[in-house]
């Protein structure tokens, strides 16, 4: 298995809320790394998750006809330098996840 930075966008449920009334195009980054056989296992769980995680936060606040974040279309990839982006001691400190295990999101 090889570890993959999976990055993308969301958006919290009161920057959904502002984006909406005025036009506004915020949103903020996650990511976490996804141990898994291939690039594209870990693309695809790291959407799982963080479908996951963003759903979690909206219905935490009472949202309950936000869209999936899939359905929402924010970016997403995985890193192909991580330590351009993160020092070393940034990269110690994101989560790691195993492909096809649903991590615990209520911590992040």
């Amino acid at each position: 298995m090889r570890e993959f930075l999976f990055r993308c966008g969301f958006e919290t449920p009161q920057m959904a809320v502002a984006n909406q009334q005025h036009g506004w195009d915020d949103e903020l980054s996650l990511a976490f790394f996804v141990r898994s056989e291939t690039q594209l296992d870990a693309l695809s769980w790291g959407c799982e998750v963080v479908n996951a995680f963003a759903g979690r936060l909206h219905a935490e606040a009472g949202v309950a006809d936000y869209p999936s974040w899939k359905e929402s279309q924010f970016a997403y990839w995985i890193e192909d330098d991580p330590s351009a982006t993160y020092s070393p001691s940034e990269l110690e400190k994101l989560p790691r996840i195993l492909h096809m295990v649903m991590p615990d999101v209520s911590t992040w």
